[in-house]
């Protein structure tokens, strides 16, 4: 018990705090440095990943696993929805997407269950199903050095961005708001369920709470960031700029 209050201790002070004293709940701010980093998922029929998550934006990767022979798993929030795609080093891709207006502030856990050609993807009560055929390598998605990205993907000094299957992953919008309870089910002989080691991680908050009110509304389609320094408007995305989001190219010329 002493053990797990330290651990704790020091994981709060870098914005990570802990569920019942042990489990890990991440706070990411969705800025571009924004990310947690955990040990491998192995794929393969069985196995499963698992998480919790609440955000206030409709938009915003979750998780990313990549692996040898342009294979990968990505999951990700998008128009308040959790889209999954799926692609085995055998050829077989898939895609599931289930759930709406998921960014209310509220908790939503989602769940991805394989089989043997059955995927399925479930948040809260919702699901979809989907054939995903492991085929006769269904140990096609056992990792070798790759980690599971929560939130975002480190920069890419970290990073060759030519190296992922899916390079276009890199540039989806990072994930703002709170994720917890990342449980796996390994590829094994006895599959038990297991919390990966948490790796690394930066843009972290300290706090939990969701600082983008009505009064702290970004202006075309900014999108309002909660960070350790206050609300802040990501402009990124739109054509926009200033504090708002609210001064067009043209004006940020003159």
């Amino acid at each position: 018990m002493g053990t797990c209050w330290v651990l704790c201790t020091l994981l709060l002070v870098c914005g990570i705090s802990c569920i019942n004293g042990e489990t890990p709940l991440l706070s990411l701010q969705g800025t571009a440095n924004s990310y947690a980093a955990f040990s491998s998922l192995s794929v393969c029929p069985n196995s499963q990943l698992t998480l919790n998550f609440k955000s206030h934006l409709p938009n915003g990767l979750l998780a990313y696993m990549d692996y040898e022979n342009n294979s990968f798993i990505q999951l990700k929030l998008e128009g308040g929805a959790v889209k999954l795609r799926v692609r085995l080093s055998n050829g077989n891709t898939l895609k599931l997407s289930t759930g709406e207006n998921l960014h209310d502030w509220r908790w939503h856990k989602v769940s991805i269950s394989w089989s043997q050609k059955v995927t399925q993807l479930k948040v809260d009560n919702s699901f979809q199903t989907g054939s995903l055929d492991f085929g006769s390598t269904p140990d096609a998605m056992v990792p070798s050095n790759s980690l599971l990205y929560v939130g975002g993907l480190p920069n890419l000094k970290v990073l060759i961005l030519e190296e992922l299957s899916l390079p276009t992953v890199y540039y989806e919008p990072r994930f703002s708001g709170a994720i917890v309870n990342i449980s796996y089910i390994n590829c094994s002989s006895t599959p038990t369920i297991t919390a990966p080691e948490l790796l690394s991680y930066d843009g972290l908050r300290t706090s939990e709470d969701n600082q983008c009110t009505d009064e702290n509304t970004c202006e075309n389609g900014g999108r309002c960031l909660n960070t350790n320094n206050g609300p802040y408007c990501d402009c990124k995305y739109t054509s926009y700029g200033g504090a708002n989001c609210s001064v067009g190219e043209c004006d940020q010329i003159f």
